[in-house]
């Protein structure tokens, strides 16, 4: 059953490469959320403890309340200007989120038809996403919430510990409970989230229906569907690193005929084969970080299409 969703699901990412387009923008408008939610948040902990003591030293020596201060004064002294830079910020945000969400949408809407081996396009799934995007918002806002409110009651108490005692202790009680609490809730919301979208978009519920029944599919399916992601998570672990391999073997030859043809004939020859290989480092990581997004994406909705259905799944995954 998890060979045959796997299976499916590549086949459906590799014949529709418009659908890449929605991974891409996916990627780009979520700070590449689809890999941080497992890579980035082990890539922080190391950094949490020299962060933390920096913090504590920011507060301890007033320059966050000199901060303040400044920020009370430029906003008295320069409202207009405050103002229109707020402005400007929240419009950023919100077109990040609009396309953000709105591609999401898009991919569930086209993945769903494309299962179904209908025809779709970018377009079609684009406008669908931007129909649901009030409705989408709705469900982002409240996932976020949670994973907030999990933060706030789990993990800040014991930082603010350390940050007013400077107990290791205290570091290792947060990080403890970031890595046994926080990040597995984190995990859940996420899963949560991405099932309430594909609720929303291909069951036509109401958002608050919508992360009901997601919970409700999560609960009677949670082991197989854990079994799922963490497969996901691998499949991405292994992709990266072959990609980062795969760049390097590219990168490395490019760059000796660069320095071999600076030696021979010209320096700007030089800065133009590196050029070259940044543009196509570039395009290469993009293109590869789109397909694994879309197939993430495409392996999701299949897998709500089979729970949905109401079959029973048993210990070992099978249906």
């Amino acid at each position: 059953m998890i060979k045959e969703i796997f299976k499916k699901s590549w086949e459906v990412t590799w014949k529709n490469k418009f659908l890449w387009l929605f991974g891409l923008l996916i990627f780009l408008f979520s700070q590449g959320g689809e890999v941080n939610l497992f890579l980035n948040n082990f890539k922080i902990i190391g950094n949490q403890l020299n962060n933390l003591l920096y913090f504590k030293n920011f507060l301890s020596n007033n320059k966050f309340s000199i901060l303040i201060e400044n920020l009370k004064n430029s906003f008295f002294l320069h409202p207009f200007q405050v103002f229109i830079f707020l402005f400007f910020c929240f419009i950023i945000i919100i077109s990040i989120i609009f396309i953000n969400l709105s591609s999401q949408g898009g991919m569930i809407y086209c993945s769903k038809k494309l299962f179904q081996n209908k025809k779709s396009d970018f377009k079609e799934g684009f406008i669908i996403g931007i129909k649901n995007f009030w409705a989408l918002l709705e469900i982002f806002i409240l996932n976020n919430l949670l994973i907030l409110a999990s933060f706030l009651i789990f993990v800040l108490p014991f930082v603010a510990l350390f940050i007013k005692n400077s107990s290791p202790q205290w570091f290792f009680t947060a990080l403890l409970l970031f890595l046994l609490v926080f990040l597995p809730i984190n995990v859940f919301i996420y899963i949560i989230t991405r099932f309430s979208y594909c609720y929303l978009i291909i069951k036509n519920n109401k958002p608050l229906n919508s992360i009901k029944n997601s919970f409700k599919l999560f609960l009677k399916n949670w082991l197989f569907i854990l079994k799922i992601i963490f497969l996901l998570f691998f499949i991405y672990f292994i992709s990266l690193t072959l990609i980062t391999i795969l760049l390097f073997l590219i990168n490395l030859p490019i760059i000796l005929i660069g320095m071999i043809l600076n030696y021979i004939i010209s320096f700007n020859l030089f800065w133009f084969i590196i050029i070259f290989d940044l543009f196509l480092i570039i395009a290469l990581s993009l293109t590869i970080i789109s397909i694994l997004t879309t197939f993430k994406y495409n392996l999701l909705v299949n897998l709500f299409n089979e729970l949905i259905v109401d079959k029973k799944v048993d210990k070992m995954g099978k249906i």
